[in-house]
């Protein structure tokens, strides 16, 4: 019975130390210098060794003061501890960790000083340092000894290429340099008008909406926004190649126009009102992603690309219709009214968006 009872009590009392919750372990600090003795005037290191848990932020109250001085005085400013120290972090075992940090410490007076503790603060303990003694030895001048006077100055043995030269290129050399580069330019504009029969070259021709919009694609693909993870940045190019090439192609300020307004606009128009419904699809995406923060399919972002792309291939103006458009933004005094729309497509190119827009249904969208 007896023996029964001893047992019961042994379990009762380790339910009791395992129903006890540990405490973490509280942090540690020990200061230590790299010398004990120090020459008046020189630098030693004061080195903090800090244990606490890993994850545990730490400060030193004493450096949080708000000082605009490079450093902190102790002991009536005997010897200062500069705010620039540097650190560094050693994992030890059982989730804890020891940051070593190395505080420079300079002395002004002789003596022997005692420093007083550092504190350190560790999340929610504040802890202080051990004590640590320095000795800082005065600087032995003999009184006797005669004060040197200063040192002539020094003539310059070693003389630059430049010092050869006349002093009116040294002092005017950017003057040459300029009347050098125009001689060169006139004499460049000669050779090339003897070649060209022109002075400047022909500047190179603009380009028309469609060469525009395919190039700025081909460099929208090559960027991989949306694969990246910049949804955001993918949408916003993608709409604003699309409405700068309606803006050029069909003459519709789109770039100003809200979502809704455009979509009207579309609707109302001829020439746009059979892509409506693709453009809405593509535009309200967008701002899906990029108003309401929303996140897009990886086969929405192709399929956005592909209905932009469609679009300004089914849209793309005929060779007459490319080559007046550079002639007009060649001879901008020449090209039609703003108000007149551009040119439609010939028969030929309408019936190949009707048949295109009869295949929707089998080929998908645009």
């Amino acid at each position: 019975m007896r023996q029964r009872i001893n047992i019961f009590t042994l379990l009762l009392a380790l339910i009791a130390v395992c129903a006890v919750p540990l405490r973490a372990e509280r942090a540690s600090i020990k200061a230590k210098l790299d010398s004990a003795h120090l020459l008046m005037g020189n630098v030693t290191t004061l080195n903090i060794e800090v244990v606490k848990d890993r994850g545990t932020t730490g400060y030193f109250p004493i450096f949080a003061e708000d000082d605009n001085r490079p450093f902190v005085g102790l002991l009536g400013d005997s010897i200062e501890l500069g705010r620039r120290y540097t650190s560094d972090t050693v994992e030890l075992s059982a989730g804890r960790m020891q940051v070593n940090y190395r505080i420079p410490l300079q002395a002004f007076d002789s003596g022997f000083f005692s420093i007083p503790p550092i504190q350190y603060v560790a999340g929610a303990d504040t802890i202080s340092s051990n004590r640590v003694a320095l000795k800082v030895l005065p600087v032995i001048v003999d009184p006797e000894s005669d004060i040197e006077p200063f040192t002539d100055v020094a003539d310059n043995e070693e003389q630059k290429w430049s010092d050869k030269l006349p002093d009116f290129i040294v002092n005017y050399w950017w003057v040459i340099l300029l009347i050098l580069i125009v001689i060169a330019g006139v004499i460049a504009g000669l050779i090339h008008y003897r070649r060209t029969g022109a002075f400047l070259p022909k500047p190179k021709p603009a380009l028309t909406p469609y060469e525009r919009a395919k190039k700025s694609l081909a460099e929208l693909k090559q960027r991989n926004l949306w694969q990246q993870g910049q949804t955001d940045d993918y949408f916003v190019a993608l709409s604003n190649i699309l409405r700068t090439y309606i803006a050029g192609r069909f003459q519709v300020s789109a770039p100003e126009m809200t979502t809704q307004q455009f979509l009207m606009a579309a609707s109302s128009d001829e020439r746009l009102k059979q892509y409506a419904g693709e453009l809405q699809r593509l535009l309200e995406l967008a701002d899906f992603v990029k108003f309401a923060k929303g996140q897009s399919l990886p086969d929405e972002n192709t399929e956005a690309f592909k209905i932009v792309n469609d679009f300004v291939e089914t849209t793309r103006p005929t060779p007459e219709e490319e080559e007046a458009s550079k002639q007009a933004a060649a001879n901008p005094a020449q090209a039609p009214s703003a108000g007149k729309p551009a040119g439609k497509a010939p028969k030929s190119k309408k019936g190949n968006k009707k048949k295109g827009a009869g295949k929707k249904g089998k080929e998908g969208s645009l």
